[in-house]
């Protein structure tokens, strides 16, 4: 790999055309840029230049050595623009773990503010299972996790929180929908679409049925969020789930959250987490404090007491 600073005397004579010209562009003595080309020459054994009376010439082995040069120049101004963009917060990438209802709708509006923001950025959004997303954030295949209730790892550390209030999902048409809060015994006689057991929020219902000495009235399951919003909206039955699984439908007036009162139903606390070591990058840090703004402020609305 050439020298930087012969590979700017080589562009730089190459377009001038003499040594003289060249030292007076670069501000450097013309002996030092005659003799550091001559010294390259040497230890290729090839003239780089024709010597001439009216200036310098390529020669076949300058041309070979000047295309490597500019393409050499061409690259590290690119990576010099590239590493500006990331001190500007402007390019670069982001990725990030979470759960399947929070890719669905919280995600997706806080990612594309963000890329609003900053228009060379790329975010890589993997839905995981809770334990995968702990296990990719603490091995660094991911900078941040996001997940309801993450279980307590040394390898990891939460960045925000709130906590949620699970409440029935219905259409607005639903006669629960004007309540402003229901109590698990309301859903005795309801037609159910739940999470399947494979979701840890299946697990927290079903133990809030058991303790209430209760019998859901499952018409379906499902581990996709989207099929049981979809089962809803077609008028199935209700479902039981987060107000931040809804959030798109909750503004455009298709589903109406209404949340649990007492503390039969736990609570679910969504968490943003990184690793314990090292620091975040400027972009995911930038992200991070997005997310931690929102956990705090617009998600407010449907959190509960401790």
């Amino acid at each position: 790999m050439l020298h930087s600073r012969l590979v700017r005397y080589l562009d730089v004579v190459a377009r001038e055309g003499s040594f003289h010209a060249a030292s007076e562009m670069l501000n450097v003595a013309t002996s030092a840029i005659s003799r550091q080309i001559a010294a390259y020459e040497r230890e290729l054994g090839l003239d780089l230049f024709e010597r001439r009376a009216r200036g310098l010439r390529l020669t076949a082995a300058g041309e070979v050595v000047l295309a490597h040069v500019r393409d050499t120049l061409g690259r590290h101004r690119g990576m010099i623009s590239q590493l500006d963009d990331m001190r500007g917060l402007r390019a670069g990438s982001i990725r990030i773990a979470t759960a399947a209802g929070l890719a669905a709708a919280l995600l997706p509006r806080l990612s594309a503010r963000f890329c609003r923001q900053h228009p060379k950025l790329e975010i890589a959004a993997s839905v995981m299972p809770i334990d995968d997303i702990v296990e990719a954030v603490a091995n660094g295949q991911v900078h941040l996790g996001l997940a309801f209730d993450a279980p307590p790892d040394p390898r990891i550390t939460g960045l925000g929180s709130v906590n949620l209030t699970l409440g029935i999902v219905a259409r607005p048409d639903h006669p629960f929908a004007g309540r402003s809060s229901l109590h698990l015994s309301d859903c005795a006689e309801l037609d159910l679409v739940l999470p399947d057991e494979s979701l840890t929020l299946r697990w927290l219902i079903d133990l809030a049925f058991t303790e209430a000495s209760l019998v859901p009235r499952l018409r379906a399951a499902s581990n996709s969020v989207d099929f049981l919003k979809q089962m809803v909206l077609e008028g199935v039955g209700v479902s039981i789930l987060s107000a931040t699984d809804i959030l798109n439908e909750i503004q455009d007036g298709r589903l109406v959250h209404v949340p649990f009162a007492g503390h039969l139903l736990k609570r679910q606390t969504l968490k943003l987490i990184a690793a314990s070591k090292g620091t975040l990058e400027p972009l995911p840090a930038a992200f991070a404090e997005l997310i931690k703004q929102t956990l705090a402020s617009e998600l407010q609305q449907f959190a509960s007491s401790p």
